[in-house]
């Protein structure tokens, strides 16, 4: 059995983090999660940690890092066709 925790349940906990204010700690999670999603295959949630990853990195004030991050994640939703959340990632390099 694998003691590690799934790419969803570290999603879970980073978004739990990010939203209690433990910035660090989520960026820590959402990076661990597009990982294990990365490993999966899943492109879809790899790219959602990666949004989410640019976020945080906006926040703690690496808007250099959030540009290429950000840039990263709407790549992939433009490659797998998701055109709600490209969009989405695209405000957020708005925002920056």
């Amino acid at each position: 059995m694998n003691s590690f925790p799934s790419p969803q349940t570290l999603k879970d906990e980073g978004m739990r983090l990010f939203q209690q204010g433990k910035r660090r700690e989520a960026l820590a999670a959402f990076e661990q999660a597009a990982a294990g999603f990365a490993t999966q295959d899943d492109l879809g949630n790899q790219a959602e940690m990666l949004n989410n990853i640019g976020v945080v990195l906006r926040v703690l004030g690496d808007g250099e890092t959030a540009v290429s991050t950000l840039t990263q994640a709407a790549n992939l939703f433009q490659q797998i066709g998701d055109t709600s959340r490209h969009a989405q990632t695209l405000g957020n390099l708005g925002d920056l």
